[in-house]
């Protein structure tokens, strides 16, 4: 056990970073909001943990919780910002925010290491660091997805218009998951920074936002679970597929990613839970030719 776990111990933390990162996407998505501001959150929170841990300002754990403070606000605050733009200008407008995000640290000169990035980054977070890190960040996720917040995520996602009638208030709701987004995505760069040592800007580019996009759509984007469970997958599946060469692996990669969106649009944890209720249905047995009889018998007496 000790062995495989030595062996595979990049892939194991890169998933768990994966995890947190698709679960930064998950929450604002889960609201009816394809924001990619969380990726750009990413590449701040690993700059700005590489920094107070390089400068010795902070150690490594009170530079990552407060990393994750200021993102979460610097989040909010955005949202706030961006409260009238929605739809595919919303999506758009956060994408733009990460390619200047990215432009701005490659022209950082020695602070941001410019394009060549950052260096020699004491690696100070261990696994099992990562694993309660990111248990408190599913805790967190979970709790929001229950109660009235969860009632409120539900309704936004499927009817903006339905959720206001009865009360809601989109725009709370939307920048609370926004601000949560951020801190999610911050956590995930320092957790990364910190575990390998090294930061550049292109760590938070468009390939990773395709990834993360395609681990919350693969898992399923209405809870947390699907985004683990994503994320876990899609950055595991190259080292699954190793065997096979470049160009196989690649259309194997995308052949499952077509299949999976196409005959489960809901996820991988939608179409498992629609295929536990449709066996439960099945097992059900149905009901007697007497129990109506039964009934009208009762309602008569």
């Amino acid at each position: 056990m000790n062995d495989w776990y030595l062996s595979n111990v990049t892939i194991i933390q890169s998933c768990l970073i994966a995890a947190m990162l698709a679960m930064s996407m998950q929450v604002t998505m889960r609201v009816g909001v394809l924001s990619v501001a969380g990726i750009g959150f990413y590449g701040l929170g690993q700059y700005s943990t590489a920094l107070l841990v390089l400068h010795g300002i902070l150690p490594w754990g009170l530079a990552i919780a407060v990393t994750a403070l200021a993102c979460g606000v610097l989040a909010y605050a955005l949202a706030r910002v961006l409260s009238r733009v929605r739809g595919l200008y919303l999506t758009m407008v956060t994408l733009g925010l990460v390619l200047v995000l990215t432009v701005v640290a490659s022209n950082g000169g020695e602070f941001t290491g410019g394009a060549t990035g950052l260096y020699g980054i004491p690696v100070t977070v261990a696994t099992w660091h990562m694993l309660v890190v990111i248990a408190v960040g599913i805790v967190i996720c979970a709790v929001t997805e229950r109660g009235f917040v969860g009632r409120a995520s539900e309704a936004l996602r499927s009817d903006e218009m339905l959720a206001a009638s009865v009360g809601i208030e989109a725009r709370t709701v939307r920048r609370a998951n926004f601000g949560l987004s951020g801190m999610l995505g911050a956590v995930a760069g320092g957790l990364n920074v910190l575990t390998f040592g090294t930061v550049n800007p292109f760590d938070a580019g468009f390939p990773l936002m395709v990834t993360i996009l395609t681990a919350v759509i693969v898992g399923g984007q209405r809870t947390w679970l699907g985004a683990v469970i994503g994320a876990f997958l899609i950055t595991s599946l190259p080292t699954l597929l190793s065997s096979f060469s470049g160009d196989t692996r690649e259309m194997a990669f995308g052949a499952l990613v077509v299949v999976l969106a196409t005959y489960a649009p809901d996820g991988l944890l939608g179409f498992a839970s629609a295929a536990l209720r449709r066996l439960r249905s099945s097992l059900r047995p149905p009901p007697t030719m007497a129990e109506p009889e039964r009934r009208r018998e009762l309602a008569d007496v």
